[in-house]
């Protein structure tokens, strides 16, 4: 928004209409653009969500960026929270570690942590009002029949605790901490890739907002502590068209002058 506010300084005395009009573009813009990235901070928590359409698949890949160490649970990212348009209902088909990323204190099979992994549509407004919850906790009502494809790898059959959780980029397993994140409990460095199936004919393209209310959850339950509200971040591409928009917009008041 920084970037917005400093163009908006720069259009002066413009009507309300005309800045309206910059901020749709804007808004247009970002939802029309590839693959949307959405990012949240609060202190030393960091992490991204990015939401891509491959035919019929929506691949979500989920990433603890944050630089700092991870010292306690209410550190570790355990949930994703979304809103898709229309609410479609989908089918969970894989949760994957990527290359890049590792499995600590526990085994990866082979890159699929499915068994570790939730998934819960919800007819209703869920937690934080998503509509679509990834949680690898039961916080949220997440349970063993929620989960993505995949073997047990830790503790119980069903999403519980900290386990294969996501770790922060920084995270130094032979730093200080408590026991439940430096060893205790296997935990993913640093991101996980979800894919879905979703109903046939569904677009992301269809909608001018398609995916709202982003937020990520941290620890093993759903609190204003570990809550993190995430915003999209538009791609360059973006920022050239907005560029244009606003040359254009200062041509037009140096002609009116």
């Amino acid at each position: 928004m920084a970037h917005v506010n400093g163009c908006v300084k720069r259009l002066g005395s413009f009507t309300k209409a005309s800045l309206y009009g910059f901020l749709t573009l804007l808004t247009f813009a970002a939802s029309q653009a590839g693959p949307l990235t959405f990012q949240g901070s609060s202190g030393s928590k960091v992490a991204s969500a990015t939401f891509a359409q491959n035919g019929n698949q929506l691949i979500v890949t989920v990433a603890n960026t944050s630089t700092a160490d991870v010292l306690k649970p209410v550190d570790i990212l355990t949930a994703l929270f979304f809103s898709l348009a229309g609410n479609p209902s989908m089918a969970p088909v894989s949760a994957m570690v990527p290359n890049g990323s590792v499995v600590l204190f526990g085994p990866a099979n082979g890159g699929n942590v499915g068994g570790e992994w939730a998934y819960r549509g919800f007819t209703k407004k869920g937690p934080f009002g998503a509509n679509q919850g990834i949680s690898s906790t039961s916080a949220g009502g997440f349970g063993k029949k929620n989960l993505f494809p995949g073997s047990n790898l830790q503790g119980p059959v069903s999403p519980d605790g900290l386990q294969y959780g996501i770790t922060s980029a920084g995270y130094n397993p032979n730093g200080k901490g408590s026991k439940s994140v430096k060893g205790q409990n296997g935990l993913i460095k640093n991101e996980v890739v979800f894919t879905f199936d979703l109903p046939d004919g569904y677009s992301l393209d269809s909608y001018a907002k398609p995916i709202s209310s982003i937020s990520f959850e941290y620890g093993t339950g759903l609190s204003k502590k570990g809550y993190v509200p995430a915003f999209l971040i538009p791609e360059p591409s973006t920022w050239v068209l907005v560029g244009g928009s606003v040359l254009l917009l200062l041509q037009f008041r140096r002609r009116k002058a």
